[in-house]
């Protein structure tokens, strides 16, 4: 009976976590494409940059540490970056289609 509910708390705890973690990345990526969208439209080292950045950190509620972590995370892995790399693409170009709707 123990090991019944050992197992099960376990199973559940793994679930979450995992869940966590895509939910993270998630949030990863369009902080990814927000930044970059951000440092393509401000000029260098001005201090727009820096507070669009703040304001899309506060938008999506992640810690700029947070975000650190889960891009440096995805450095050491070509196929998670390749994966995160898709997603970012997939996202840019529902941000793009959502402008070209919206002045049409």
């Amino acid at each position: 009976m123990i090991n019944r509910i050992l197992f099960f708390s376990l199973l559940f705890i793994f679930n979450f976590c995992s869940k966590s973690d895509n939910i993270d990345k998630q949030i990863a990526v369009k902080v990814y494409v927000e930044f970059l969208i951000i440092n393509e439209t401000y000029p260098a080292n001005s201090d727009s940059i820096e507070i669009k950045k703040e304001l899309v950190l506060k938008e999506f509620d992640i810690a700029l540490d947070e975000y650190n972590k889960i891009i440096s995370g995805l450095k050491d892995d070509k196929k998670e970056w390749n994966e995160f790399f898709k997603l970012s693409q997939q996202y840019l170009n529902q941000k793009k289609d959502k402008l070209t709707s919206e002045k049409n």
